[in-house]
């Protein structure tokens, strides 16, 4: 497959955004945006040529797998730190639910509603939930492209299932309440990919975008897709959802396309190209370095400077271990089929 530097960018600024997220909270014009970006990305290099079977297969290795080895690692280390075999059992009915709550957080209070995600593994919800909106996806895009006619049906359709699944008074597990949603999103991103050029576009076009972009913001707050919160409007903020993520992602694809050049491209791109890795592991490194900082210095208030720079490099911290944890699983993985392969060379 044909690597775009500036989607792998694009892919680093998104990951950098979720970490900062969950290190320090960000303004609502960058969380608006930045998990459909993800959605995008994905419809975006999508490329004919496979089968829905061995596109679901590669989903698989590429989102299932790490999702139940990352899971399979957080138990153990909470297990040594103390857990009791209640806890783990329920953490791990967590892992098969993976959504974040089991109540709709507009209907529950928060005291009366059920937190699956409770070993440092809140964000990896997002892997099942590409899987199934991959799953949807797969199953049309083909027809999507050669059919503009059936494409604008079944994206109309998919509105509607989700303005409905968007009513349900509980969040269904591996995001299947949100997947016609993402689905959306991932032919959005392919229709771009297949008729548009983002690094050639135009400034005065950009800027329109931009303009939307703000606009939309600020009309529909409130966006946090982990516990399917489409915005201010309830069920029918989800086309305004599926708008400001486009705009978001068209935004980074073009600064990325801008920056891939230089330094700064050159380490999102990198960042970008091991989302995986510090998707599942940057929470738990997260609340690793609160702890030691706790107890090594007096944390400074929260809205100092001091605060800012403190945040920053846990944000930091967080991705330069996760990047060297994936180089050291990679370096695992080529040990072992060098050793599997002079296996075979010798029978």
């Amino acid at each position: 497959m044909r690597r775009y530097p500036y989607i792998d960018v694009a892919r680093g600024i998104g990951m950098v955004l979720v970490v900062a997220g969950h290190a320090m909270g960000i303004s609502m014009y960058l969380t608006c945006f930045f998990m459909q970006l993800f959605f995008v990305l994905s419809g975006y290099v999508y490329r004919q040529g496979k089968s829905y079977k061995q596109n679901m297969k590669r989903k698989t290795e590429r989102l299932l797998v790490p999702y139940f080895l990352g899971s399979i690692v957080l138990l153990g280390i909470y297990k040594v730190l103390g857990r009791t075999t209640k806890e783990m059992l329920f953490s791990g009915i967590g892992i098969l639910y993976s959504r974040y709550c089991f109540y709709n957080m507009d209907i529950a209070a928060e005291k009366n509603n059920i937190f699956f995600l409770d070993i440092a593994n809140g964000a990896m919800w997002y892997l099942t939930s590409l899987f199934t909106a991959g799953a949807v996806y797969y199953a049309v895009i083909d027809v999507c492209i050669r059919s503009k006619k059936k494409c604008a049906g079944y994206i109309i359709c998919f509105l509607a299932v989700s303005v409905c699944l968007a009513k349900l008074p509980i969040l269904l597990p591996w995001s299947i309440d949100i997947a016609f949603a993402g689905a959306v999103l991932m032919i959005a991103g392919t229709l771009l990919g297949q008729n548009c050029s983002i690094e050639k576009w135009k400034k005065k076009w950009i800027f329109c975008i931009v303009v939307l972009f703000f606009v939309l913001a600020k009309v529909n707050p409130g966006i946090n897709i982990s516990v399917r919160s489409y915005g201010n409007y309830g069920a029918w903020s989800v086309l305004l959802f599926i708008l400001v993520g486009i705009c978001g992602s068209i935004l980074c694809m073009w600064a990325g396309a801008m920056i891939e050049s230089m330094w700064l491209g050159k380490i999102l791109a990198y960042i970008g190209k091991n989302t995986v890795v510090i998707l599942i592991f940057h929470i738990f490194i997260l609340q690793s370095t609160e702890v030691i900082a706790e107890k090594i210095m007096e944390l400074p208030p929260p809205e100092s400077g001091w605060n800012l720079c403190y945040q920053i490099v846990r944000i930091t911290v967080a991705i330069v271990l996760c990047l060297l944890l994936n180089r050291c699983l990679e370096y695992g993985k080529k040990v072992c089929m060098n050793k599997k392969k002079i296996r075979g060379d010798e029978t």
